[in-house]
C-alpha cells in the first residue's frame, strides 16, 4: 500500500487482501469447530475435484467431481475444439467407498451418465432413488438432468432435463435441492447485489415459483455461491470471497433463516481449519451430523481442488430433523429486503413432474439398478397412533426381563410399560433408558436387540412420552462379566445429577449383572467409532471390550461406541490406539449413570463429575 500509486488498478485488491488477513488474524484465537483431513490419494489427485457428496443411504460411500486426464472425451478449449496441449478435460462424476478407515476404489459412473460433454454431480431427491446432475458442452451452459437408475437395457441414449426454473446461460449454478420443494442455487443474473447471488424458488401445486434474491442479509457485491440447507430448513450454509468476512478466496459461512424477522442472521465464519487462504466450497453436512465434506484449493492438498473431510465434536443441532413438515413459503419477494429487480419473463414457473420409481420388467416395484448404484431408501414402518392401556400410578422397582422381546409382547410386560409411561408424566425431566446384555457380542446380536427395543421405545411414544426421552442401547460386556442375555430398564434425569431412590438407576441395585461393569459407572467415558442407520461388522472386529449399539429415538441413526475408562486420559489413550486402525474419525464421549451427555450437558455436571473439566478442556 505504501508503493503502489492512487489510481493503480491493482490498489483495491492490495486494500482486500490486507483485510482478508486481518480476518484471519483474528479467526485464529476462535476455537476450532472441527478436525479436517484431506480424504487423500485414493481419491484426490493432482488435477481437478469438488462437489463431493454423500451417500444419502450408506454412510460408506461418497460421489464427487473431477476434472482429470482419463475422463470421457477429449481436453478442449472454450471454444469446443479439441486442444490436447492446451485444452481442458471434460467434468466426470466417480464414486467412492471407505474401507478401514481409508477412502478409495473409485468407480466412474456410468457410461451413459458420463459423456464428451461435462458432467456435475449436483444432489439427490429426498428418497435417494433419483440423482441429479449437470450436463453442458462447457461449465456455463447446458441442462440439470435427472437420472432414475434405471437399467442399463431400460436406458434411452437421451437424458430427461428437470424443468426448474434456472437458466445455465445466465448464470445460474450450483443447485441445492431442500427436500424436493425447495431449491437454492447461485447465479450471476441481471439484478443481483454483484458478482453470484443465491437465490431461491420453491415447489407448490406441481409448479416452480419465480426465484427470489435471498437479499444483502447473504448476498453482497462479491461472490455467493454453492449453498447448503440443513436438516433443520432454516441453517444455510454456503461460499462467499466477501473481504470483510473471508480469509482468502471462498470462504464457508453459516447463517439462520428467523421466522420473526423475515431475515437472515449476520453470517458466521466457519473459521479454521475448515477455511484456509485459499477456496473452500461445495461444502455439505453427512446425515449423522457430525461429519462434513466439501472442496478446497489449499496448499497442502495434492493439486488443484481437493476433498476434504471435517470432523465436528459435538451433533450439530441444524441437522436434527423438525417436527414438522416443511410447508414452502408463498411465492412473493422477502419483506423488509431492499427490492431485487424483476426476473426475467423467461424465467418465470414451469410445470415439472417429479419423477416416480421405475418398475422392472416383471412388472413389480422394485428399486432398479444399472450396474453402478445400490442406493436406494429404506423402508420404515409408522408407529400406530393408538391408545395404550391406563398406566398404574404407584412407583416400582428396577425392571430386568430376559428377552427384549418378552418385554413388549406379554401383557404383564406391557403393564410395565404403562408404569414407565406414568412416571415420565409425572416427571418430564426424565430419559428412559432401555439396556440390553446379550449371551453373544456379534454384530447380529447387538443390532437385533437395538430393533426389539425399538418398539418398546415406540411402544412409550404412542402413549405421548417424546421421542428425544426415550434411549436404547445395547451393550456387550466382557466375558467374565456376561450373566446371560437380560433386559433393563433405568431412567437419567436431564435436571438433575441424582434420581429419586423409588426408580431404578443405572449402577445402583444392579442384581442381574455383575459388580463393578463399566457402562454403568456413574461416570464413564467411550469412544465413538462410526454411526450408521443400518448394522456393520467392522467395530466388533477390534478386539476391545464394551462394544455398544446406542440411539436415541429422535436421530435416524445408529452410533457404535468401544472401550470404557473412569478418566478422560484414559479414553484419550484408547482414541489414539483405535485412530492408528484406521479410525480417524473416533472420539472420546461421555456418559453420566448409563446417558451419553454433550458439551452443554457435560457443563450442567461438573460440580458432581470434576473430570468433565479435562473432556472439555477447561483447566
Amino acid at each position: 500500500m505504501r508503493t503502489i500509486r492512487p489510481g493503480h488498478a491493482n490498489r483495491q485488491m492490495v486494500i482486500e487482501d490486507i483485510r482478508r488477513c486481518a480476518n484471519g488474524i483474528n479467526l485464529q484465537f476462535q476455537e476450532a469447530l472441527a478436525i479436517v483431513e484431506n480424504l487423500g490419494k485414493g481419491v484426490n489427485t493432482e488435477h481437478d475435484e469438488f462437489a463431493p457428496m454423500l451417500s444419502p443411504n450408506y454412510n460408506d460411500r461418497l460421489y464427487f467431481s473431477s476434472i482429470r486426464p482419463g475422463n470421457i472425451g477429449n481436453p478442449k478449449k472454450e471454444n469446443g475444439r479439441t486442444d490436447e496441449r492446451f485444452g481442458q478435460y471434460p467434468s466426470d462424476m466417480f464414486n467412492c467407498q471407505i474401507t478401514n478407515g481409508i477412502w478409495g476404489n473409485i468407480q466412474p459412473m456410468h457410461y451413459l451418465l458420463n459423456s464428451p460433454n461435462h458432467e456435475i454431480l449436483l444432489g439427490f431427491n429426498s428418497d435417494g432413488n433419483a440423482l441429479y446432475y449437470f450436463k453442458g458442452r462447457n461449465l456455463r451452459s447446458g441442462q440439470i438432468i435427472v437420472d432414475t437408475f434405471k437399467r442399463v437395457e431400460e436406458r434411452l441414449v437421451s437424458s430427461t432435463p428437470l424443468q426448474v426454473p434456472m437458466n445455465t446461460i445466465n448464470g445460474d449454478n450450483s443447485p441445492f435441492f431442500y427436500n424436493d420443494t425447495l431449491l437454492f442455487f447461485a447465479s450471476s443474473r441481471i439484478g443481483g447485489y454483484g458478482g453470484s447471488d443465491i437465490y431461491k424458488t420453491s415447489l407448490r401445486n406441481g409448479r416452480w415459483s419465480a426465484p427470489v434474491n435471498l437479499g444483502p442479509d447473504i448476498n453482497t457485491a462479491y461472490d455467493e455461491t454453492t449453498p447448503f440447507m440443513a436438516r433443520d430448513g432454516h441453517t444455510l450454509f454456503y461460499s462467499s470471497n466477501d473481504s470483510k468476512k473471508s480469509i482468502g478466496g471462498l470462504d464457508i459461512f453459516k447463517s439462520f433463516y428467523v421466522e420473526g424477522t423475515k431475515r437472515w442472521t449476520k453470517a458466521l465464519n466457519m473459521g479454521m481449519p475448515i477455511n484456509s487462504s485459499a477456496d473452500d466450497d461445495y461444502f455439505k453436512i453427512s446425515g449423522d451430523g457430525f461429519t462434513a465434506f466439501f472442496a478446497s484449493a489449499r496448499k497442502d492438498g495434492a493439486g488443484q481442488r481437493d476433498i476434504y473431510i471435517a470432523y465436528f465434536q459435538s451433533f450439530l443441532e441444524e441437522m436434527e430433523w423438525p417436527t414438522t413438515a416443511y410447508v414452502p413459503p408463498p411465492s412473493q419477494q422477502e419483506p423488509n429486503l431492499p427490492p431485487v429487480p424483476d426476473i426475467r419473463q423467461e424465467e418465470m414457473p414451469v410445470v415439472i413432474t417429479p419423477p416416480t420409481n421405475p418398475t422392472n420388467n416383471t412388472g413389480n416395484s422394485q428399486p432398479i439398478n444399472d450396474g453402478f448404484e445400490e442406493d436406494f431408501p429404506t423402508t420404515t414402518t409408522k408407529v400406530p397412533t393408538s391408545s395404550p392401556p391406563p398406566a398404574p400410578s404407584s412407583p416400582y422397582a428396577p425392571i430386568y426381563y430376559t428377552n427384549a422381546e418378552e418385554l413388549t409382547r406379554h401383557t404383564t410386560k406391557k403393564e410395565t410399560l404403562d408404569g414407565v409411561v406414568a412416571q415420565m408424566k409425572q416427571q418430564s425431566s426424565l430419559v428412559v433408558i432401555f439396556s440390553a446384555y446379550p449371551d453373544e457380542v456379534t454384530a447380529t446380536a447387538l443390532f437385533q436387540l437395538t430393533k426389539d427395543l425399538e418398539v418398546a421405545g415406540n411402544y412409550l411414544h404412542q402413549a405421548g412420552i417424546p421421542l428425544a426421552n426415550i434411549y436404547i442401547r445395547a451393550v456387550g460386556m466382557p466375558k467374565t462379566q456376561r450373566a446371560g442375555q437380560c433386559v433393563e430398564i433405568s431412567f437419567f434425569d436431564l435436571a438433575s445429577n441424582t434420581v429419586s431412590e423409588n426408580l431404578p438407576v443405572v449402577g445402583r441395585n444392579m442384581e442381574m449383572v455383575e459388580p463393578g461393569l463399566l457402562t454403568n459407572s456413574a461416570l464413564h467415558y467411550k469412544v465413538q467409532v462410526a454411526s450408521a442407520q443400518r448394522s456393520i461388522e467392522t467395530p466388533f472386529q477390534q478386539n476391545v471390550d464394551y462394544v455398544m449399539i446406542e440411539r436415541k429415538l429422535d436421530f435416524p441413526y445408529y452410533r457404535y461406541t468401544l472401550g470404557a475408562a473412569n478418566t478422560y486420559a484414559e479414553a484419550s489413550t484408547l482414541r489414539r490406539q483405535l485412530a492408528r486402525k484406521g479410525f480417524e474419525s473416533a472420539y472420546v464421549v461421555p456418559f453420566v449413570h448409563g446417558y451419553r451427555v454433550d458439551k452443554k450437558q457435560a457443563r450442567l455436571k461438573m460440580t458432581a463429575f470434576p473430570d468433565l473439566r479435562r473432556y472439555l478442556h477447561l483447566k
